[in-house]
């Protein structure tokens, strides 16, 4: 499906400060990194991992429809209405300056400890401990307060933390993916005794609508195909975790650095273009332009070419309306011995030309291709054998 085409009239004002006009995101979409795959059994889990993606591609989508229905219903109600509400976000001096829509909270906030149940890592000698405290975030977009003031859940902010405890120690700060919000899942998925066991402290932090800022279904209403949702809960995200960065120096932490992982990677390379202060960001398998994942999905695809139809819409319209958020529009605030990308070379669900996209963008730091896709990967030691080199390059781990 063809859905590349000239931005409409009311948008070629703000045209030039758009991150599309600067890159030429087709001439990405084909991109395959080259990746050896030295043993047969590894192509035979290769092709598994390929048709596996696929699948997840449904799941996926399914909770972007359900969190959508109601916008999608105003969109078929009152096309227009929708199309003035969400008109706050191609404000010209909110895409060209992120500092005006990413707010900074209020100095001085505390979070509150809380006890932690089961997780399937206790440190012996250390600590593992809950934080939280109640967001005073409020959108930024005056249209959506009313709405957003409903998700009373969503507003309290959550930090899992491993500490050691007898001095202050560099602290990695983890993002999930979409819809994987499981405290027990993430401390395997981002191999936090392993961190832990190298010298840093690590913590697991909650997006918004997934651990316990969620309902039963981890990722329900985030994100979407409603633009002011996405973009007032991208601004949240940022402004919640300013608050425990905050808090984090001020506990001690030497330094702080971030990594995530699809999703998780899109928030990491969104701070990554808003603090200068973080010690490293590794963004892995990263989202980096939503929509351009989206019609990469195949039930996706045809769910975004309705919404377009009816909203008069082209892709670069809806690139147009997240610039504000997407990392690919504003400059990387690290430098480049602080930057790292990790990513899939058979990716199906934030294909590899996502990250070559934010790789041409930041202007060439390291990367590390694995062979595997989203789900699956192949030679996961590799990469975390060069993740492990990067962080200790940095002075992160102990000797």
């Amino acid at each position: 499906m063809q859905i590349v085409r000239p931005l409409r009239p009311d948008l070629e004002p703000a045209a030039s400060q758009y991150w599309f006009e600067r890159i030429d995101v087709e001439s990405h979409r084909d991109f395959r990194p080259v990746v050896t795959v030295p043993r047969p059994s590894d192509r035979r889990l290769g092709d598994l991992a390929d048709r596996f993606d696929r699948l997840l591609q449904l799941p996926l989508t399914g909770s972007v429809l359900a969190s959508s229905m109601p916008t999608l219903a105003r969109g078929l109600a009152d096309p227009s209405r929708l199309l003035d509400d969400w008109s706050f976000y191609i404000r010209p001096e909110l895409v060209a300056d992120p500092d005006l829509f990413f707010e900074r909270p209020p100095e001085g906030l505390v979070p509150a400890r809380g006890r932690v149940g089961y997780t399937t890592f206790r440190p012996r000698g250390g600590h593992v401990e809950d934080y939280w405290f109640a967001s005073p975030f409020e959108p930024v977009n005056p249209r959506m307060r009313s709405a957003y003031s409903q998700r009373d859940r969503n507003r309290h902010a959550h930090l899992r933390l491993w500490r050691h405890g007898d001095r202050a120690r560099p602290v990695a700060v983890c993002f999930h993916g979409m819809m994987m919000g499981h405290k027990t899942l993430n401390t395997e998925l981002f191999n936090v005794r392993w961190l832990y066991e190298r010298g840093m402290d690590v913590a697991l932090f909650d997006l918004p609508h997934h651990g316990f800022r969620s309902g039963p279904i981890h990722g329900l209403g985030f994100p979407n195909l409603d633009i002011g949702s996405l973009a007032e809960n991208w601004a949240h995200a940022v402004y919640d975790f300013r608050v425990f960065l905050d808090w984090l120096f001020a506990q001690g932490a030497p330094e702080v650095g971030v990594m995530g992982v699809s999703l998780g990677g899109y928030m990491t390379s969104l701070v990554a273009a808003l603090e200068e202060d973080l010690a490293f960001a590794v963004p892995i398998i990263p989202a980096t332009s939503l929509g351009d994942c989206a019609v990469d999905w195949v039930p996706a695809r045809q769910l975004l070419g309705l919404m377009f139809a009816r909203l008069g819409w082209t892709l670069d319209d809806m690139r147009a309306h997240t610039a504000v958020h997407t990392p690919l529009q504003s400059e990387v605030r690290l430098p480049l011995d602080k930057l790292m990308i990790i990513a899939a070379d058979h990716d199906h669900v934030t294909p590899p030309h996502q990250s070559r996209l934010l790789w041409e963008h930041w202007g060439g730091p390291e990367v590390h291709w694995y062979a595997g896709s989203h789900a699956i990967h192949v030679h996961r030691g590799t990469y975390l054998r060069q993740l492990g080199r990067f962080l200790g390059g940095l002075g992160m781990f102990d000797g």
